[in-house]
Formats: structure tokens, C-alpha cells, sequence
């Protein structure tokens, strides 16, 4: 049974703000996934919109009468980052593994344990620096750190001697940057969208623009996992997957791994940063030449020149021939 947090459970900041969603375990594959809902609906929620979000008390309800657990999601507008170590306790004895109680230590903020009790989350005030990687691996763990368009699933089971507030802590929050997790590579390509100011569209908007294409049935194939129009080969079905990401995310790379983490043909591979950082550039590179089209034209892209599609070389018609209107009808 997921755990349904209590308000005595939680720091008095958190339900100032209608961030909250549900949440339930799904099959995506090899994987179990832990997609967010929306309270009111019970449909999957987007944690770039928050139209899907509702107060604590109305995800509390739906999650008490659905089954379900209880989520927050981080924004832009407020200056929380959740900190998410993955692997690090044993959950039936609460030892904490050496390396995270060293992370522990450098803050003085409320900490849960996660719904499956093998990890820890970290709530804390401040701001990322963008030039650092939020998500690394150590030992047999996981760092991950979001400051936006992410979410926790909450418990409400506070880590003993833990202070039921949120500190804000720069300093801190920058130690753990800098001795954890590593510089991002310097790749051009990936910065397109902001230097071009290009367009911006959200999660939802996006995925319902490539499913609604011409080739939304390729995109809707590649998005539930079927590699079967590339023989079932991983890293083309990978990079024809990210090449329709990045044109209908205007070259997004943020949202390009964002999403493509979301789809069913996820994998751990994906999280070496190498790979990920690699078939993302290619994929913008094989996106830019329409996008250049569309910024040239300013005008939507024709169906002909979307990725995925070859563009047609239509013939001319030859003129029809006059139709004999005085044959008789014998």
C-alpha cells in the first residue's frame, strides 16, 4: 500500500502552493515507473503544466480513495530543490549507507524516507547551478537533483532527528555540486534553443502536436518502446526518437531527455552521460535543418520536411481531356 502523508508529517511550506499531484506504479517495459496524476482527474499529469496539479488535501483524497500516493512538484516560480538518493538504506533496520550520511551531514533540512524505504529525499532552498549535471551514480546508488519540471513522491516518514522545516542553504547545496556530481560536457549544439530564442512549448502541447503529425503513428510506435521499424535495433530507435523530440520541442535539449525518459524505451543505458549527451546532439543536428526552415519561413513546417518523412517529388498533372458531351445514347 502507498503511504498517504499527513499534514503534522510535513513542513507548513509545502501546502502554501497547489504543486501536488498522485501517483502510481506502472509497467513501462523492463521498469517499474511511478508516473504523476492528476488529482482531479486521475489522467497522467505534466509536470510542466500546472493546470494537472492540485492543493495537498485534494491529492490526499484522491489518493486515499484511488489507492494511489502523493506527489510535489518542483517549479521555477518557487526555490525548492529535492535532493533524491536512490539505493543508499536498508529498509528493514534504517541504516543509512556511509556515503549518504555524508550528504546528510551537510544539510540541516527535513528528510523522508522514500515509499519503498531504500532511499532518502532532501528538501532545501536554493538555486542549481546549471553548469553542473543534477543526476550522477555512486556505488550502487543514485544523486539525483531537481529544482523544476520534476516531482517527488512523497511519504511523510521523516528521517529521525530531522527538522520538520526547509533550510536554505547555498553553500551546502553547492558543496554537494561540486565533490558529487560532474561538470556538464560543453556541447554547443545543446544550447540551441535559448541562443536562437526559439519557441518554447510544453510537455503535454508537444506530445500532442507528434502524435496528431503525419508521422504520429512512427512517434507513437517509438514512444511505447516498438523498435520494430529500425529491426529492433536500441540506439537507432533511440536517436529517431530524440530527432522527433528535438524538432517538435524547437531543439529543446532539457526537454528532450526529459521526455525521453518518460518513454517506454528508457533504459539505464541512458543515463551514461556520453550516450545521452551524444544521441541528443545528433538528433538536434538531424531536427535543425527544418527548424531553420520554420525560422526562416516563420511558418509552420509542412508535413513533407518533418523528420521521418522524405519529401515528395509530385509530377505534374497532365490536363484532363475535355469530356465528349454530344455522343448519343444509341
Amino acid at each position: 500500500m502507498n503511504p498517504i502523508p499527513r499534514r503534522d508529517d510535513l513542513p507548513s511550506e509545502l501546502f502554501e502552493r497547489s504543486s501536488w499531484v498522485c501517483w502510481t506504479h506502472e509497467k513501462q517495459g523492463s521498469r517499474l515507473a511511478k508516473p504523476p496524476l492528476d488529482p482531479k482527474t486521475g489522467l497522467k499529469a505534466d509536470v510542466s503544466n500546472p493546470a494537472t496539479w492540485s492543493t495537498f488535501d485534494a491529492a490526499v483524497a484522491c489518493a486515499v480513495a484511488e489507492g494511489y500516493g502523493v506527489g510535489f512538484v518542483f517549479t521555477e516560480d518557487d526555490n525548492f530543490v529535492g535532493i533524491d538518493i536512490d539505493n543508499c538504506r536498508e529498509p528493514d533496520n534504517g541504516l543509512i549507507e556511509s556515503w549518504a550520511r555524508e550528504i546528510l551531514d551537510y544539510f540541516d533540512t527535513y528528510v523522508e524516507t522514500s515509499p519503498s524505504g531504500t532511499g532518502l529525499h532532501l528538501i532545501v532552498r536554493g538555486v542549481l547551478n546549471p553548469n553542473f549535471k543534477h543526476v550522477t551514480s555512486i556505488n550502487n546508488g543514485k544523486i539525483e537533483i531537481y529544482d523544476k519540471n520534476h516531482y517527488f513522491t512523497v511519504s511523510g516518514h521523516k528521517l529521525k532527528d530531522s527538522p520538520l522545516t526547509i533550510a536554505h542553504d547555498q553553500a551546502a547545496l553547492d558543496t554537494l555540486l561540486e565533490r558529487y556530481m560532474p561538470p556538464k560536457v560543453a556541447v554547443t549544439a545543446l544550447d540551441t534553443s535559448d541562443k536562437l530564442d526559439l519557441p518554447q512549448t510544453t510537455d503535454e502541447d508537444l506530445l500532442a502536436k507528434a502524435r496528431k503529425a503525419s508521422n504520429g503513428s512512427k512517434f507513437t510506435r517509438l514512444w511505447n518502446g516498438d523498435m520494430s521499424d529500425y529491426a529492433n535495433d536500441q540506439h537507432r530507435a533511440d536517436l529517431a526518437l530524440c530527432e522527433l523530440l528535438a524538432y517538435w520541442s524547437w531543439l529543446n535539449a532539457d526537454q528532450i531527455d526529459r521526455l525521453f525518459r518518460q518513454s517506454k524505451l528508457y533504459r539505464p543505458k541512458w543515463e551514461r552521460v556520453d550516450y545521452r549527451i551524444s544521441t541528443i546532439t545528433d538528433a538536434i543536428a538531424m531536427a535543425e535543418p527544418g527548424i531553420t526552415k520554420v525560422l526562416a519561413n516563420r511558418k509552420e513546417l509542412p508535413q513533407a520536411n518533418q523528420p521521418g518523412r522524405k519529401p515528395r517529388n509530385r509530377k505534374p498533372r497532365k490536363p484532363r481531356e475535355p469530356r465528349n458531351r454530344s455522343k448519343s445514347k444509341g
